[in-house]
């Protein structure tokens, strides 16, 4: 498969062929904690929404809280570890009907330092397995890539904004990882571009796994 330098240019060609593009966020528009490559432009239209302010629901960082609290949800920030994911253990014990939501399914992320970091579903998947092998049985509830929720509720956002039925074939996601951003795109209908500035390097694009549509060196 031709390995493009750069999306910016491959777009510049042929966007008349798309309605819209979906980019993820690590290791495609943010290298750890700054921008990528290409992607200072596209990060001016960014903010930094609380998706669940957005929604309308209450969250708390705060331990002593966690008591009042009807589920627990799996973010990726500076914290505690071991005291944040022991009171989420025993909350999740004491509230057997309490759910576990994880909108990042990924196990990990690369950091600015191009070491793997341990991302919310690497964090998820633990506190799953000490629930079961306390007894506790617990399925995340998994919302983001490869999911099918995440694409569904972007998908209705896009066609409420253009005002119009969007076909999914010309809906482009733009990601770095083979097994979120590829294979969730790919499983919606949506098309396929891999940045190689990320979780898959190019190695391991010649493996096994979902073979995205376009691949690029960086944005």
């Amino acid at each position: 498969m031709t390995v493009f330098p750069s999306f910016r240019g491959w777009l510049e060609r042929y966007h008349a062929g798309l309605d819209a593009l979906v980019f993820d966020v690590d290791g495609v528009l943010l290298v750890g904690a700054r921008a990528a490559p290409g992607a200072a432009g596209l990060l001016e239209r960014l903010g930094e929404p609380c998706y669940a302010g957005l929604a309308d629901i209450r969250t708390t960082r705060r331990l002593e809280e966690l008591a009042d609290c009807r589920a627990a949800l799996v973010g990726e920030d500076a914290y505690d570890w071991e005291a944040t994911i022991n009171g989420v253990i025993n909350f999740l014990i004491a509230h057997p009907r309490a759910p576990l939501i994880v909108p990042n399914p990924d196990l990990y992320y690369p950091g600015e330092d191009r070491r793997v970091h341990v991302a919310a579903g690497g964090v998820a998947r633990l506190i799953a397995s000490v629930c079961a092998a306390y007894g506790r049985a617990l399925e995340p509830l998994y919302l983001g890539k490869p999911y099918e929720p995440i694409f569904h509720h972007n998908h209705g956002r896009l066609e409420l904004a253009v005002g119009r039925a969007v076909e999914r074939r010309r809906v482009l996601m733009v990601g770095d990882s083979l097994d979120s951003d590829v294979a969730g795109a790919r499983g919606f209908g949506y098309r396929s571009a891999l940045v190689l500035t990320g979780a898959t390097p190019d190695a391991r694009r010649r493996g096994a796994g979902p073979r995205p549509d376009l691949v690029f060196r960086a944005l």
